[in-house]
């Protein structure tokens, strides 16, 4: 059986508008990956779960 050899080339253009947004997102998203680790290093260690209701507001009431 012979493989097929697939190339993909992609160009992205974005404005200086656009990339500050993304590097704000970027930043965001770092906090909530060090708000996560930092809930389960207190839960793993002590058996405190800090994310329980701390999204609640997030919810539809």
């Amino acid at each position: 059986m012979k493989m097929l050899e697939i190339k993909t080339a992609l160009q992205i253009a974005k404005s200086k508008a656009e990339v500050y947004e993304a590097i704000i997102d970027s930043e965001q998203n770092t906090e909530g990956w060090a708000n996560f680790l930092a809930c389960l290093k207190a839960y793993l260690e002590f058996g405190i779960n800090l994310r329980k209701g701390g999204f609640d507001f997030m919810k539809k009431s």
